[in-house]
């Protein structure tokens, strides 16, 4: 099961997405309790508890449609029209403590190891926005310009490149995590091949 839960705080409310691991069905509920910080599933007999940004204003019990793979609910939450940063439900700085403590991230349903045990440095991941801000970052990201103010050209050679991970560093980001391949065993690595097709003549 896989879940991820937003305050939108302008808006007072919770949103929660989750993707279950068997459809949905008479048994699957979702339950919130006012001034609790995690809601409740209950879904093919077993309870999954799901953290929360913020603590929830309001009891409530939500039911599904049948033969849903993914469900959303939504929770009410004090509303907030002043700016806050984005509080993550786990932080580079919680993962780095596990990490020290134990050096152990493993499959949940083999229990093989995925992440080689050895000194890692696990840093926060940008907002996934990042490559929507870079145009900032540059004197310009079109095709060739000149400005008298920079008085230099600046070319753009293809895409900007996609954000990884060097060897001993991962990321944290909200739903997932960045790792180097170095860094990792008992996967596979997914090569993805451009093809050109020509036309027959």
């Amino acid at each position: 099961m896989k879940f991820f839960a937003e305050a939108l705080q302008k808006l007072g409310v919770l949103s929660i997405t989750v993707a279950l691991d068997t459809p949905s069905n008479a048994d699957t509920a979702a339950f919130v309790t006012e001034g609790r910080s995690e809601a409740v599933l209950h879904h093919d007999g077993h309870d999954f508890n799901i953290p929360l940004p913020v603590p929830s204003i309001k009891s409530q019990t939500t039911t599904f449609p049948f033969g849903r793979q993914t469900i959303e609910l939504r929770a009410a939450m004090k509303r907030d029209m002043t700016q806050h940063p984005g509080i993550p439900l786990l932080s580079a700085e919680d993962v780095q403590l596990r990490w020290d403590n134990d050096r152990h991230i493993s499959c949940r349903a083999c229990r093989r190891l995925i992440v080689v045990p050895h000194t890692i440095r696990w840093r926060e991941l940008p907002s996934q926005s990042w490559i929507e801000f870079s145009d900032y970052w540059h004197c310009h990201s079109g095709s060739s310009h000149s400005y008298a103010s920079c008085d230099h050209e600046v070319k753009r050679v293809g895409d900007l490149p996609t954000l990884r991970a060097f060897p001993g560093t991962a990321f944290v980001g909200l739903i997932y995590l960045v790792v180097n391949f170095s860094d990792v065993q008992n996967v596979k690595q997914m090569v993805r091949a451009r093809h050109t097709i020509h036309p027959r003549t």
